[in-house]
């Protein structure tokens, strides 16, 4: 679990993808999301997505995503992986 605060005075996140992810906006104005895709590539995400207040989204594992803001904009979550050493476990 953590907290993120993206804005300009942060700077612009890159698209990722890691271990499945459930994400809480605690708040946000302006900011938005893409996501969507599996490949090795950021090529297919959809969006953007408006962000508001409240909302909980699911981010699977390994889907690519990306969250950001227009200008004067910002986003702060709150973010938990569902399993954080999925990569290390063994069978």
């Amino acid at each position: 679990m953590g907290f993120a605060h993206y804005s300009a005075e942060s700077g612009r996140m890159e698209p990722h993808r890691h271990a499945e992810e459930v994400v809480v906006v605690l708040d946000c104005k302006d900011g938005w999301t893409r996501f969507g895709g599996f490949g090795e590539r950021a090529t297919e995400m959809g969006g953007p997505s408006a962000l508001e207040e409240g909302m909980i989204l699911h981010i699977p594992e390994s889907e690519w995503h990306v969250f950001g803001y227009e200008e004067d904009g910002y986003v702060d979550i709150a973010f938990f992986y569902g399993q954080a050493d999925i990569y290390s476990r063994k069978k």
